[in-house]
């Protein structure tokens, strides 16, 4: 998206903590306005800590104990169907990884126990002598997906998490091991080969931890891993964590359209799924999607021909597409004459263009803080930076800032919880600005941090309480500073260089990690990965790569669609070209 973030799987992790007497002197510093920024919210983030084939009997006890499903009354919550051979089982944690207490007991039990059609609860026992308790529904689903072909070839569900009125605290993990209930995959038909093993939590988004709803951020986090899997036909099997790789040796060809003109915004809906937009040299809005089913990137449809009015202008520029759930889908792009135009996907379809704004200059820039709201900015005709929530209800009113910038970029616009959103732009002398938006206080008014800067800025945030932003100088080189829940740390340089062509990329793929992406002069792409194991590591982590076959002119579009993946999208030559780290 892309707004340096993917919706699905990579929402703000870790715990933020300050001291009071740092945050002051931090905030005078940078000529913070005072205002408590910092968001407590909890975070739930997933992670893989060991895999195991077992069998061939799924029954069988041993290393990996019993792979059974919450019982009631003798049916199983989970999928068993033709499961008789083999199945790959995991160790796996669910951490809240924010700062507040997440729980459950906002969803109300019902009122008589015993209910077995209550969409969010489960009446069940874990084990035949067990009493029977309410259980969460549809909280976790593993998938193993071909690393090849992209195709889903198994998935079960976890339909449970915990017990009525239990949840996580703050910093508080809760680790389930070997052979728990419906943790497992199926391995019947499965050929030896390399997957992407898949946990996803509240993919469904039917457990919220926090008192309201509405402004509550989506918990589907998504862990994924490489697993190599052998022996499975004639064995020994074996299954082997494997380090993610770039993917295929060059670049593909995902998308061509009627005259490509235009970088594309591709987002992530769900797992295993991209859906690419661009405008065509005909003014028309296209997109382009794949799926995991294995048949790979879909043909090209015209949105914009079969739903815009015959009066929208032609539309020129990279338009901005973000996604508040899996069926509710935002594109904005914007036209010759200034119009910004919003293109909205839903479970029935494509609906009518809807006209966003008038006497636009920049390109659009969105971002969706919760499934029930996002925000959309832009750059006036008189330089002011403008922007406007959305629901799947309705819109908000435009909001003008006071500040006065240059026309010739695109807002680097992030959110860092579900209450917070944050804005940089490059100021006219070459400095950066930012604001931040609360939902309780608004726009809190303009820092100026400094630095001199061109081009257009990114930012990300791996956690809550956490943005980076990265820039390129007047001289080439390639900087950020971070956004601590209080302060600026101040710029930093990336990399002893200064043949930077290109503005710099950032994206949060997984918890806690960071990913840039830029090109040298002599070199090519630049990528870098840093884990951020604490809230106090600042070291890279991931050895620096030149990536081959990448035009080396403009910036590189980055999205993912779970922890240990990135995809890296170009529009070159009149195609979308993607390169995956798998």
């Amino acid at each position: 998206m892309h707004e340096a973030r993917d919706l699905r799987g990579k929402l703000r992790q870790q715990i933020c903590s300050f001291s009071l007497a740092a945050a002051v002197a931090q905030a005078f510093a940078v000529g913070w306005s005072g205002v408590a920024r910092a968001q407590s919210e909890p975070n739930l983030t997933a992670r893989f800590d060991e895999v195991a084939i077992c069998g061939p009997d799924y029954t069988t006890t041993g290393a990996c104990g019993y792979s059974q499903g919450v019982s009631h009354e003798g049916l199983t919550y989970c999928d068993l169907t033709g499961v008789s051979g083999k199945v790959l089982e995991f160790e796996v944690t669910a951490l809240n990884q924010g700062n507040a207490d997440w729980h459950l007991t906002n969803r109300p039990l019902p009122a008589t126990p015993g209910v077995t059609t209550d969409p969010y609860w489960l009446w069940a026992r874990y084990l035949a002598s067990a009493p029977y308790d309410y259980f969460q529904r549809d909280f976790g689903a593993f998938y193993l997906i071909d690393r090849a072909t992209q195709k889903l070839v198994g998935a079960n569900q976890k339909l449970h998490f915990a017990f009525f009125e239990q949840g996580l605290g703050a910093g508080w993990d809760d680790g389930y091991g070997m052979g728990s209930g419906c943790q497992f995959v199926s391995l019947n038909g499965v050929p030896d080969g390399t997957y992407d093993l898949v946990w996803g939590i509240n993919m469904r988004e039917t457990a919220i931890g926090s008192a309201s709803e509405a402004t509550e951020r989506p918990f589907d986090n998504a862990a994924s891993i490489t697993v190599e899997l052998s022996g499975l036909v004639s064995g020994p099997s074996q299954a082997t964590i494997v380090q993610p790789s770039w993917l295929p040796a060059a670049p593909t060809a995902v998308a061509s359209g009627p005259g490509l003109t235009t970088q594309p915004a591709v987002i992530s809906r769900e797992l295993g799924t991209y859906d690419a937009f661009y405008v065509g040299a005909d003014g028309n809005l296209y997109t382009k999607s794949q799926g995991h089913d294995g048949t790979g990137w879909q043909p090209t449809s015209a949105v914009g021909a079969l739903v815009t009015p015959a009066a929208q202008e032609a539309l020129v520029g990279p338009p901005a597409a973000t996604a508040l759930t899996t069926t509710d889908t935002r594109v904005f792009a914007r036209g010759a004459a200034g119009t910004l135009y919003d293109f909205h996907s839903t479970a029935e379809g494509w609906s009518a263009v809807h006209v966003t704004a008038s006497a636009v200059a920049s390109p659009p820039a969105a971002t969706a803080r919760t499934r029930e709201n996002g925000t959309v900015g832009w750059i006036g005709t008189d330089g002011k930076f403008r922007s406007r929530t959305f629901s799947p209800t309705g819109w908000g009113v435009a909001v003008a800032l006071d500040a006065t910038v240059p026309t010739d970029q695109t807002p680097a616009l992030v959110a860092s919880g579900s209450t917070m959103l944050h804005v940089f732009l490059r100021s006219a002398t070459g400095t950066v600005l930012h604001n931040s938006y609360l939902t309780s206080a608004g726009w809190l008014g303009w820092d100026d941090l400094g630095g001199d800067v061109t081009g257009s800025l990114s930012a990300a945030s791996p956690r809550v309480n956490r943005v980076d932003v990265v820039a390129r100088t007047a001289t080439n080189h390639i900087i950020r500073t971070t956004w601590n829940g209080a302060a600026f740390s101040g710029w930093v340089e990336e990399e002893a260089i200064n043949d930077a062509v290109s503005d710099p990329t950032i994206i949060s793929a997984g918890p806690n990690t960071l990913d840039v992406l830029y090109i040298r002069s002599a070199f090519g792409y630049r990528y870098r990965r840093r884990h951020l194991a604490d809230v106090t590591t600042a070291a890279w982590t991931f050895e620096t790569t030149f990536l081959a076959g990448l035009t080396p002119s403009i910036p590189v579009v980055a999205t993912s669609w779970a922890s240990s993946t990135l995809d890296l999208f170009l529009g070159q030559s009149g195609t979308i070209v993607q390169r995956s780290l798998r």
